[in-house]
């Protein structure tokens, strides 16, 4: 699907290769740069999407190619459909002292706004000089992006100055000002913060446009690549360097972002080890006249990176920099792009009271090591209580060993998308005897590793096992009714196998408030099960029954009268529930904040819709039109 703007003719001889700029080449001679236009070739990672690995339909691969819908606008199944939209997937997970794994636990990290990421490669390497993301569906939700060499080497391209915020139903080819790269790129990471949107965002496909250096005549290269005319028109060119009011934008755009800063730093000091005790300056403000107690205060405010500047301070600073209370609590997630082996061997020494770990997004395309990354967790692993390596695909079957032997005393471990993971690799976890939250989201594991997790694991409250193409719905459920009857949350997204003898099994967890059967197709609702599962767990307050066609009003006239704390409700592409057992439910179910009634066929009507938005002004309600 992937589309070259440039084919090799006309004595063109292709693209440079990957990793060409080391050779000092770099920049490279305005009068000899020949412009490319590409679109994306492979998908080389992402954090989560709507769609199933068994097909096409709103998966992560309609990013590859030109435009399949652009400038249509709506709901497509040739899309890349975002998994989640606004801010009902933040709200925590029912589970005691324990957060869901949706939300980091820090309250102020930076890692709040990246919720979902995708990773594109491109078939030349070039340096960027614009990036267009069509957006057909629920557009506005780009936080950031970045440009990497496929060796685990990164460049901010853009941030979004705020928040992002919706700019109306209406499909856009999103091209912010992008910040000069030092060096060529090949692949683009997009990263999304869908907190704004009002329903799934849907991206049509991602546009790369960069130059390298060439000798022969271009011009007629470029004839059928609109977006380069219009880019070329507006006389933007390769080399920018030379313009003083680009630089001067640049210069104004870093100033105001700390961790665009930091990472000039990181880029420039290759992958220096965040703190130093190589210091010999001594404090020579008031700050040396504070008590040691208040010092320590304020630090304690501080996030990783600002401690790793405190440090380079004076003597002082570097000493309370140090102290490990410091570090009760790391989040590295926002900081994928920095963290390397050197990192992990500067944080281990401070880490040893470190009780939660975030090493998501982490260490991949060669940035850390297995080796490394296990032997971090050995010196750690002690007092870690939480770990979350979702997309940390550096986390291989040795390193699984080392955690399951170090890390004993874990109550949370998300593994989310590591689905390089063989099945066999999970049996070591089976030494961990703790965990309450367990986030297995579309990795590998089979339904044996499973059964003896669930089995020594007893405590379970939270369980993720959502498109996990390797287990057995009825098999895991009836597991979970025996040996975890304190569970309160269960994702089983897209299981297939799950049918009305898995639900009955449910029935078994009284304690359950968060359940979501989405698109597990196999259950028949007309066995009673959805009703039996409503009637015996009345704490249910988010229920998702995505796709499920055969749900009924007796369904949802049951939750009605049994769920009085139901928040949240999915009852997506249902043929056979009527306006009247909607208006029963709103009246009966006054928390609900969340009614998903897209492509219901006996819901679809606009007046309907509107009386529903008007006397129920707390409830978000989505539907297939865009009112």
């Amino acid at each position: 699907m992937a589309v070259d703007a440039v084919k090799a003719k006309d004595g063109i001889n292709g693209p440079r290769a990957v990793g060409d700029w080391r050779s000092g080449a770099w920049p490279p001679d305005p009068s000899t740069v020949l412009f490319v236009e590409q679109y994306a070739q492979r998908v080389l990672d992402f954090s989560a999407q709507y769609g199933s690995d068994a097909s096409f339909s709103y998966t992560a691969a309609n990013c590859l190619g030109l435009p399949a819908q652009f400038p249509s606008y709506g709901d497509s199944p040739q899309t890349f459909v975002l998994m989640s939209y606004g801010p009902f997937w933040e709200k925590l997970s029912p589970t005691g002292q324990y957060t869901s794994q949706r939300g980091c636990t820090y309250p102020d990290c930076p890692c709040h706004g990246y919720l979902n990421f995708v990773d594109l490669l491109y078939p030349h390497s070039v340096i960027g000089i614009a990036i267009y993301i069509y957006e057909t569906y629920n557009p506005g939700c780009v936080r950031e992006i970045w440009g990497g060499d496929c060796l685990g080497n990164w460049t901010l391209l853009w941030r979004s100055p705020s928040d992002p915020e919706f700019p109306g139903h209406q499909p856009r080819a999103f091209s912010p000002p992008l910040l000069e790269s030092p060096w060529p790129i090949q692949m683009v990471r997009v990263i999304f913060d869908h907190r704004c949107a009002t329903n799934h965002p849907e991206i049509d496909a991602v546009a790369l446009l960069g130059s390298y250096p060439q000798t022969t005549t271009h011009s007629s290269l470029l004839a059928s690549n609109p977006i380069l005319r219009m880019v070329l028109d507006l006389r933007i060119k390769a080399g920018s360097s030379q313009d003083p009011g680009f630089l001067a934008l640049l210069g104004t755009n870093l100033s105001t972002t700390s961790l665009s800063e930091l990472q000039t730093f990181a880029e420039s000091s290759s992958c220096e080890p965040i703190l130093t005790a190589n210091v010999s300056l001594e404090c020579q403000s008031s700050f040396a006249s504070l008590p040691r107690e208040v010092l320590f205060m304020i630090f304690q405010r501080l996030d990783l990176w600002s401690l790793r500047k405190c440090a380079r301070v004076c003597k002082l600073f570097c000493d309370i920099a140090q102290d490990p209370k410091l570090y009760s609590n790391v989040c590295l997630k926002s900081l994928f792009h920095s963290v390397c082996d050197l990192t992990l061997e500067s944080l281990a020494p401070k880490m040893t009271l470190t009780t939660y770990l975030n090493l998501s997004w982490c260490g991949n395309y060669g940035k850390i090591s297995s080796g490394a990354l296990a032997t971090f967790l050995a010196t750690i692993g002690s007092s870690l209580r939480q770990l979350r390596l979702s997309n940390c695909h550096v986390a291989n079957a040795p390193v699984l060993t080392q955690l399951a032997r170090s890390c004993s005393d874990l109550v949370e471990l998300n593994l989310s998308n590591c689905h390089l993971l063989d099945s066999r690799d999970f049996s070591t976890l089976s030494e961990l005897r703790k965990l309450k939250l367990l986030n297995l989201y579309r990795t590998r594991i089979g339904q044996r590793e499973l059964n003896t997790l669930i089995r020594s694991n007893e405590g379970l409250l939270m369980l993720n096992v959502s498109a996990c193409r390797l287990i057995d719905g009825d098999e895991t459920a009836e597991a979970l009714s025996v040996h975890c009857p304190n569970l309160v949350a269960l994702e089983m997204w897209r299981n297939s196998s799950l049918t009305w003898s898995g639900v009955d099994s449910l029935c078994q967890l009284p304690f359950l408030r968060e359940l979501d059967l989405g698109w597990c197709t196999s259950v028949d609702a007309t066995t009673g099960s959805l009703v039996r599962l409503t009637q015996k767990c009345p704490r249910l307050e988010k229920v998702f029954l995505t796709a499920h066609r055969q749900t009924t009003d007796r369904d949802i006239l049951a939750m009605a009268a049994k769920l009085p704390r139901l928040e949240q409700l999915d009852i997506m592409g249902t043929k056979n529930v009527g306006v009247g057992a909607i208006r029963t439910l709103l009246r009966d179910c006054s928390r609900l904040s969340l009614l998903d009634v897209s492509y219901c066929e006996l819901l679809e009507d606009p007046l309907f819709l509107n009386e529903l938005k008007t006397f129920y002004p707390a409830c978000h309600f989505v539907s297939s039109s865009n009112l």
